[in-house]
């Protein structure tokens, strides 16, 4: 016979869904620090217009095949910074500055006959404070995509590129993030023994792959494709309050962050062939990109309570929505005056995925307009013999659109009911040293 559930013993199971998660939910960014503020300094610098020209260093996370153009070996160390001027309701959103680095290295593996054939890479995003942070938000809680907490993450991705032609190469690679397992036990009575508390860091894997081919002495395409992903947190608990009142199971299940599906087309034209001088050495590149979700987007955790027989006696509901199809275009031009430097100009348009939070839904986000710009510099071939040092600077600017939503239901807490207003704009600034060793 399932028992009832007294007001004490529901009491105490709140209680119980504090001390396990904050406020008893989990926020879950869409996205991942790629998207949020880019990859190396030259590839920003092309607004992400990289799919067909990325750098070695960068190459297992937006194109393995192009792990192709490592010589011996390649490294790059670079800084991110990010700050905002984002407003929701005319004032100021409060989001903090951020800080991360950027670690990626190249190799040309010279194995027997696979010499100049093979090619391992990898690519890093590490947060300055810690491998990520989960948001601890409510239904009524704004949720900013992109800037929240939830996409400042690390990452981590590792690939192998193969020349199956001269200038032709395909590209595998998985993207790694943390996946948590946890198990809590709280003690409410005098002695307090069995409170436990044990969270185990596993990972999950998402494949990337890709391809790369230079068609004439002009033209460069590339594809990319990389696999969904999503960080489940789900933490059961027990609850000891007294030998009256029984023991209590609940269990939180949410998301922290999830990436979609992800297929890049990108093609680039080296001109500077064409050039009657070096002053007009220009190049070109285009970049396609398409967003699909296949899953719902939520913003607050799910909390379960059971009774002694495992059967469901009450839970919360999420606040999810389904997600629209995302695109982005993105533009750059590069100019060449020496063979040392490289300035690039690049602009994209990023389509939002989410829809308008008519009702209790509150992840926000708007499209964005993207200007960036860069420069890379290296120090001539003769100044050093067994290694090149290059340096890479790079700032990109989003402007969101500004977004006015009227909201259609009266919900007690529903932040901007009848209406909602999102606007304003994200900074960030890249830099990274690059070092070959031949």
């Amino acid at each position: 016979m399932t028992s009832r559930q007294t007001p004490m013993k529901r009491l105490f199971s709140s209680l119980a869904a504090i001390a396990i998660f904050g406020m008893g939910h989990a926020s879950e960014a869409v996205g991942s620090p790629l998207a949020s503020f880019g990859s190396d300094p030259e590839s920003v610098a092309r607004a992400m217009a990289a799919t067909s020209s990325v750098n070695p260093t960068s190459a297992a996370t937006v194109n393995p095949a192009r792990l192709i153009d490592a010589k011996g070996i390649d490294i790059s160390l670079g800084i991110v910074v990010a700050d905002d001027a984002i407003q929701i309701q005319r004032k100021d959103a409060g989001l903090s500055t951020y800080v991360a680095y950027q670690l990626g290295a190249a190799v040309a593996l010279p194995i027997g006959d696979w010499r100049d054939r093979l090619f391992l890479g990898i690519d890093m995003h590490l947060p300055h404070d810690s491998l990520y942070t989960v948001d601890n938000s409510t239904q009524n809680d704004i949720v900013i995509l992109h800037l929240g907490n939830d996409a400042r993450r690390f990452t981590f991705d590792a690939a192998l590129g193969v020349r199956i032609w001269e200038r032709m190469s395909v590209g595998v690679g998985v993207h790694i993030i943390p996946d948590v397992v946890a198990d809590v036990v709280i003690d409410f009575t005098s002695q307090a023994q069995n409170s436990k508390s044990h969270v185990e860091v596993g990972y999950k894997f998402a494949p990337v792959a890709g391809f790369y081919g230079q068609f004439g002495d002009y033209i460069h395409l590339g594809v990319a494709y990389r696999s969904a992903t999503r960080l489940k947190l789900d933490v059961p608990a027990r609850v000891f309050v007294s030998d009256s009142i029984g023991q209590i199971h609940t269990r939180l299940e949410g998301y922290a962050f999830s990436e979609p599906h992800e297929v890049s087309i990108g093609v680039s034209a080296d001109l500077a062939p064409l050039a009657t001088t070096s002053l007009a050495r220009f190049a070109l590149h285009a970049t396609a990109q398409i967003q699909y979700y296949p899953y719902p987007l939520i913003h607050s955790a799910r909390v379960v309570l059971y009774d002694e027989q495992g059967e469901t006696v009450s839970e919360s509901t999420h606040a999810n929505t389904k997600p629209n199809l995302a695109y982005a275009l993105r533009a750059a031009i590069d100019w060449r005056p020496l063979d040392e430097i490289t300035v690039s100009l690049g602009y994209a348009f990023e389509k939002t995925h989410v829809p308008a939070p008519r009702s209790i839904f509150n992840i926000i986000d708007g499209d964005r307009n993207q200007i960036a710009f860069g420069a890379t510099f290296w120090l001539p071939d003769s100044w050093l013999k067994s290694f090149n040092l290059g340096f890479s600077t790079a700032a990109k600017f989003d402007f969101y659109d500004i977004r006015d939503v009227e909201k259609y239901e009266f919900l007690f807490g529903n932040p901007g009911f009848p209406a909602l207003r999102f606007e304003g704009y994200a900074f960030a600034w890249h830099a990274a040293l690059r070092l070959q060793f031949q």
